[in-house]
């Protein structure tokens, strides 16, 4: 087996104390910003997601949002 790195984006909030914490679930069907799965597959399908909430409900994304880069290990056969 080899070993290669995969890169997955996840939002975090960047807090008024300057602290990034995992975002707050939205609305009363408990939407994420991070789609309940393991991250996006790039950037541009981060961003159009947090579009999409951002129309659906426009009054809770209190906080800024920052874009990171989580890079696991995984193994392949």
């Amino acid at each position: 087996m080899t070993k290669s790195i995969k890169k997955t984006y996840r939002w975090k909030e960047l807090t008024e104390d300057g602290l990034l914490k995992e975002p707050k679930e939205l609305g009363y069907e408990s939407a994420s910003v991070n789609k309940w799965g393991d991250g996006f597959e790039s950037e541009e399908k981060a961003q159009a997601h947090l579009l999409k909430l951002d129309e659906a409900y426009p009054y809770e994304l209190y906080y800024d949002k920052v874009l990171i880069t989580v890079y696991s290990i995984v193994e392949e056969e």
